[in-house]
């Protein structure tokens, strides 16, 4: 896959990330440095190992098992 696939959901993923967690941060009642500060490394984290998963399972042509599993649920109907 070529890198135009790959940013934006790195970015996706990194920008959903630090929402949540800044905003958890925050509702712990952490200052909002710390909380900006927490958020902004742990969504890099979470980012590039949901990203690294995807690109280890896309290199091996593993796909989604749920498709199949909902044509198996058919088929049994």
């Amino acid at each position: 896959m070529e890198l135009r696939f790959w940013v934006p959901r790195l970015a996706a993923v990194f920008a959903i990330a630090f929402l949540i967690i800044a905003a958890s941060q925050l509702l712990k009642g952490h200052s909002v440095e710390d909380a900006i500060t927490h958020g902004l490394l742990w969504a890099a984290i979470t980012s590039t190992i949901f990203n690294a998963g995807r690109f280890w399972n896309l290199s091996r042509c593993q796909r989604c098992a749920v498709p199949k599993a909902g044509q198996e649920m058919q088929a049994k109907r």
